[in-house]
């Protein structure tokens, strides 16, 4: 696709005739269709991750896994002090922090956390964690930019520390298309590569430190 100086330019150059082509369209009209088109394709892909994977929590096989789940559930999001209704396992006596990430107009905060996997009578187990964050900044114009994402982590008994199998995009989630400048949808996508980084750099070591730490733990479950 050729816009219309360089078009011109182009059968200049050819010394050719330039010819104008009946769907010639603007160059800001192209790229908000661009734009939206990739957005609303990030937005899929978060949502049919979400319904393939982690979206529906699973009913674990026996009570031991139940106990396990809820445990590593609010070790990563904590929302309970004490053994809840079902029986899960509190985090610990003393309260912990949410993990989240703040500096300037950055926000990044872990919203979720879903296990799959089941705890073994010989006390081996193979849990994917489904962790998702969200997080927020704004542009320079105090545009506010929202974004949402999800990272998948293994953990293995017999292994001494977590992989992470899928860091997951940072999916845009704010801002309605039809009123945005190429501009700002540029910035905005932009933005979400950033606060992926910070995610991936701030959050997911915490993460996974945690998760570490809770091996000792899910083994004397049995």
């Amino acid at each position: 696709m050729w816009c219309v100086t360089c078009a011109k330019k182009r059968a200049k150059a050819l010394k050719k005739p330039y010819l104008k082509s009946r769907a010639t369209t603007s160059w800001k009209d192209e790229w908000v269709k661009f734009a939206k088109e990739i957005t609303e394709e990030q937005q899929k892909e978060l949502a049919s991750e979400e319904e393939n994977s982690s979206n529906t929590r699973l009913e674990p096989n026996n009570a031991e896994t139940g106990k396990a789940w809820g445990y590593i559930e609010n070790l990563i999001v904590p929302t309970k002090d004490k053994d809840d209704e079902n029986g899960n396992m509190a985090v610990n006596e003393v309260s912990i922090d949410a993990i989240s990430f703040k500096k300037g107009k950055v926000l990044i905060e872990v919203v979720d956390c879903i296990v799959q996997g089941d705890l073994k009578q010989d006390k081996s187990y193979d849990f994917s964690i489904f962790i998702t964050y969200k997080a927020s900044t704004s542009l320079p114009s105090g545009a506010l930019v929202e974004g949402k994402g999800q990272t998948v982590v293994q953990m293995k008994s017999g292994e001494t520390t977590c992989a992470v199998k899928e860091y997951g995009a940072c999916v845009l989630i704010s801002g309605d298309e039809s009123t945005l400048t190429p501009e700002m949808t540029e910035q905005m996508l932009g933005k979400c590569e950033v606060l992926a980084k910070f995610y991936k750099k701030k959050c997911m070591p915490l993460v996974l430190q945690r998760l570490d730490t809770a091996r000792e733990k899910i083994s004397s479950l049995l």
